[in-house]
């Protein structure tokens, strides 16, 4: 979760605080040494707080693989996370398709691309990068299904493994580069039949905000286009999944084999969790017409993936299983007519 504090005391070169630019072969890098200010506030604030000898570092990009990670820190001096990583599971983001970020030769090229990163993200290396706070949202969601994958598991009838997060469907590896990822790849516990998952945020619209005509609404652009981009995604995941698969056995770590089934692309499920379920009658009526239309795309809300787990939760909770009450219907067996005795006619 990203963590919040009262505005401190932030340094910048000004102050003393540092940023070291440097490469090796076709890699650079950005490291930050805190001022002595910041430092001596830090111990005030915190007895364990030890002073780091080395640059943090805070972003750095790779010429060959066309990438750039960010590593966002806190660097407000009196916050107890002082030099930590900003949030809680999520140590770097990693920024594809921004081509003009790749090569850089001193800090102020890495502080022009960071200019022209988009609305939402912190562009102030003094600052740590990341997220703005006002969308954390994004980074709690990623926070929570990562490390209970377990919540992702109850979209499904079939017992799945989680199998990767942020996986490649249309490059050389799963954990490879490419323009084409999921955000999770699911495997059937006992087939490695694939799954893919697609996450929007719990404030994504699902449908339009304008009635369409008689009642009906029209999927939101949200929607519409992450069920077009999961469908991509298997696409791209049915054609590439040999080569993808190969490459993951290949290159398998002896000491830590993956003990799970061999990832098979036979029916691959896809499933998209956004937004929160409609309210008005017309709206229900247009969302459920329009997922259950959907072919071979399984879409789930948020407080629906909420509801299964409330439940399962009561169910562990109560160790009386006398007391769940289960609806049962009797039919009746219809009595037997009398057969008309002599003389007597039906009516």
């Amino acid at each position: 979760m990203a963590r919040r504090y009262a505005p401190g005391f932030v340094a910048t070169a000004t102050d003393g605080a540092k940023l070291h630019f440097a490469t090796k072969h076709t890699r650079w890098q950005v490291g930050y040494t805190p001022a002595p200010q910041a430092v001596a506030l830090a111990k005030q604030y915190s007895e364990d707080f030890v002073e780091p000898t080395t640059p943090i570092k805070l972003i750095e990009g790779d010429t060959d693989g066309e990438q750039v990670i960010l590593h966002p820190h806190t660097l407000d001096a009196s916050s107890p996370n002082f030099l930590q990583p900003k949030y809680d599971r999520l140590e770097t983001i990693t920024l594809k398709g921004f081509g003009f970020m790749y090569e850089a030769n001193d800090i102020e090229d890495v502080n022009g691309y960071l200019a022209d990163l988009p609305a939402g993200f912190i562009r102030d290396l003094y600052h740590g990068l990341g997220l703005n706070y006002d969308i954390r949202l994004i980074i709690e969601t990623i926070e929570k299904l990562t490390a209970n994958a377990f919540i992702l598991r109850l979209a499904f009838g079939v017992p799945v493994l989680l199998f990767q997060g942020q996986a490649t469907v249309g490059g050389r590896s799963y954990r490879g580069l490419g323009d084409k990822r999921s955000d999770f790849l699911l495997r059937a516990a006992s087939t490695g039949n694939l799954s893919i998952v697609e996450i929007k945020t719990p404030q994504a619209d699902l449908l339009a905000k304008k009635e369409y005509r008689g009642g009906i609404y029209a999927p939101s652009q949200d929607l519409s286009g992450a069920v077009a981009q999961v469908l991509d995604q298997r696409w791209q995941l049915q054609r590439n999944n040999t080569q993808l698969r190969d490459d993951h056995e290949r290159q398998a770590n002896p000491d830590t084999p993956d003990k799970g089934p061999r990832p098979e692309a036979y029916a691959i499920q896809c499933v998209v969790i956004a937004g929160k379920s409609p309210r008005e009658p017309n709206t229900k009526k247009s969302f459920e017409l329009y997922r259950n239309g959907l072919a071979g795309v399984l879409v789930l809300t948020f407080d629906e993936l909420l509801l299964k787990l409330e439940t399962l939760l009561e169910l562990l909770r109560n160790p009386d299983a006398t007391k769940l009450v289960v609806p049962t219907v009797t039919v009746k067996k219809p009595k037997p007519r009398k057969k008309p005795g002599p003389g007597r006619r039906r009516r």
